[in-house]
């Protein structure tokens, strides 16, 4: 599109046809460079297969960047989620997830309680399908918060910890990304023993991860 990527201003005294020149010229090697400009991401599945092979005392974290809530994303995708179960991968938490029904439902039910969740997919296409688990609620949080930025405080709101099979889910009623390990911690989830975590995020949850983690990707 005309109105994204990068740009180049030529500046020419008088001479239009030089600055024309150098303008075909230097949008030809950023359109060249596109392939080598490009941040490389791993499938799903590639990510997963890391998770799959840790051996290391601390978790393998993965940034889910397309359910980035600071983006604009929905924050209930359930691809990952989906994939998890497939390939029947234990100790590895997930969050956040943004589903306030869900939520609703494991205040009445209460901590301990097993309970039918549909989790995610609820706000569009391109949040999936809902996800059917047993869950067990282990952990509630009537005001949730995280460290954000800056050392804000970002809420969360009403927010549960759910288990199922290995598989540990925090779900919030305030959409948001993840900032920091406190969003599963405070509510209950550890992060020891985990193999993998898979936040919600692009970027700005990685300084306060980093220190806890085998890698990140």
């Amino acid at each position: 599109m005309a109105d994204v990527g990068a740009k180049v201003l030529v500046i020419a005294d008088t001479n239009q046809a030089q600055a024309d020149a150098l303008t075909s010229q230097l949008g030809a090697e950023f359109w060249a460079l596109r392939e080598e400009a490009r941040t490389p991401y791993l499938t799903v599945d590639e990510a997963l297969a890391r998770v799959q092979a840790n051996t290391a005392k601390a978790p393998v974290v993965l940034a889910a960047v397309a359910d980035n809530a600071g983006g604009g994303a929905a924050s209930d995708n359930t691809a990952i989620l989906q994939r998890v179960l497939d390939l029947g991968l234990q100790d590895i938490a997930l969050g956040c997830f943004w589903d306030p029904v869900a939520v609703q439902m494991c205040f009445g039910a209460g901590i301990g309680a097993t309970l039918t969740l549909r989790i995610g997919g609820k706000v569009g296409r391109h949040s999936g399908k809902p996800v059917n688990v047993v869950a067990t609620v282990r952990g509630l949080c009537p005001e949730h918060k995280q460290p954000g930025l800056s050392g804000s405080q970002s809420p969360l709101g009403p927010s549960a910890y759910v288990e199922f099979e290995g598989v540990h889910i925090i779900v919030s009623t305030i959409r948001e990304q993840v900032f920091s390990p406190e969003l599963f911690t405070d509510i209950g989830c550890s992060i020891s023993g985990k193999r993998g975590i898979v936040v919600k995020s692009a970027q700005h949850f990685y300084n306060n991860f980093e220190p806890i983690a085998a890698e990140i990707q």
